[in-house]
């Protein structure tokens, strides 16, 4: 883009500021700020000295209740039922950092509780987003009496019922919205389902933390949890805080607690696999903030679905020894390199397209294209960096064999 194209395209945006708050000089003094930070404040939606405390001093104290969340009462029940009866539970997580992290979560949970547990995890490629039919049988002929989601399933409503059929328990956590029908499982754990919790933007890996942290309870036999449930719960906020920043969730209230004092545990995280991922990203001894999460750690941990299988994403943060957590973080780390290389490869090819086609002009709405062989796996990332740069939903597809596999990214207010 030379200078003339990119100063349209900066003068061509249309600025959109919020209105001075009448009350901000008020709120300002109660709240001890600046006017500047009160309006700053009030523009992420806080009006209260209670809610501007929370965001401008976050404490642990303030995370909501687990059973606040709705669902995780008849799931934990269940969940630690399974326990104690030695059946065998298995999470089933998404191929994103969202999801690893949050089925890892539940993983060392329930390792520590001495569970029968086990994950699995989909190809992005051969298998698809979410839970499919196929791969639930083969976990039921294997042993497994409870599946546990992590980070998806709230619209798997045929392949719930087909569990159901062959006498498979499955207890759904998610955080994407449902389209409408409902799947009809032992329980949902979901921050808006079947109404909004306090905290109605929990990613999924705070879904699975929550859930984690009211089965600690329910083994515990108290609010109060074990210490040794209680140290994991604390070291486990590191997890919950890369799934919250990948997933770009908003860090506000109880989410801006979980990724400060998770970034803080990042640092002197116990676990070897995520010691190891810290490491690659040459993040040792040092502190890590939200840039480091979003743009060092989490490519790494998503191009292992991205390029390949997400199942050694998960291993890291879960079974790993140190010796296997160096082993697969320098095979992440070579993995984002590729998975950068073909990126930028993949975006120039696709922007001359849509240059030679007149895609970028004002009368052209949308931006849809279709190659051969695009990578899958990363189609999704250059359909977000052409919606930045020529403001308008952008459809890719990948052609092989004459079947095409797409992905869409949109601007904001249009779906």
């Amino acid at each position: 883009m030379n200078l003339v194209e990119l100063m349209g395209s900066v003068m061509s945006k249309q600025w959109i500021c919020f209105p001075v708050w009448p009350m901000r000089e008020e709120a300002a003094k109660q709240w001890n700020v600046t006017p500047l930070v009160a309006q700053i404040l009030y523009n992420r939606g806080i009006e209260s000295a209670d809610e501007a405390n929370a965001f401008l001093n976050p404490k642990l104290t303030y995370l909501h209740e687990p059973s606040t969340l709705p669902g995780t009462q008849p799931a934990s029940e269940r969940i630690v039922r399974a326990v104690r009866e030695h059946e065998k539970i298995v999470i089933y997580g998404d191929y994103d950092v969202d999801g690893i992290t949050g089925s890892a979560i539940l993983w060392h949970l329930l390792h520590q509780a001495k569970a029968n547990v086990d994950w699995y995890v989909p190809h992005r490629l051969e298998e698809g987003y979410g839970l499919n039919t196929e791969a639930l049988i083969r976990l039921h002929d294997e042993g497994a009496s409870l599946v546990i989601t992590v980070d998806c399933g709230i619209s798997a409503i045929d392949e719930v019922r087909q569990a159901r059929k062959i006498g498979l328990d499955v207890i759904v956590t998610d955080h994407h919205l449902p389209s409408g029908e409902l799947p009809d499982c032992f329980a949902i754990v979901h921050p808006t389902v079947p109404e909004p919790s306090p905290n109605p933007h929990l990613c999924g890996a705070g879904v699975a933390y929550k859930l984690a942290w009211e089965v600690a309870r329910r083994i515990s036999g108290t609010a109060r949890v074990t210490p040794e449930f209680r140290e994991y719960l604390l070291n486990a906020g590191g997890l919950v805080a890369l799934g919250t920043v990948a997933d770009v969730v908003p860090l506000r209230g109880e989410n801006r607690i979980l990724a400060r004092f998770g970034l803080m545990n990042l640092a002197k995280t116990t676990n070897v696999g995520l010691q190891a991922l810290i490491a690659s990203a040459g993040l040792s001894d040092a502190p890590i903030d939200s840039y480091d999460v979003g743009f060092k750690l989490a490519p790494r941990l998503n191009a292992a679905g991205r390029m390949g299988h997400a199942r050694l994403a998960l291993e890291l943060l879960t079974r790993a020894d140190v010796e296997r957590s160096r082993e697969i973080a320098m095979y992440l780390n070579d993995q984002n390199r590729s998975r950068q290389s073909l990126e930028k490869k993949i975006t120039q090819q696709a922007r001359e397209m849509v240059r030679s086609a007149g895609m970028h002009h004002d009368n052209c709405r949308a931006v849809v294209l279709a190659a051969e062989n695009w990578h899958v796996g990363v189609i999704g990332i250059v359909a977000a960096r052409l919606v930045d740069e020529f403001h308008r939903p952008v459809v890719l597809i990948s052609l092989s064999e004459g079947i095409g596999q797409g992905s869409a990214r949109s601007i904001e207010h249009f779906e």
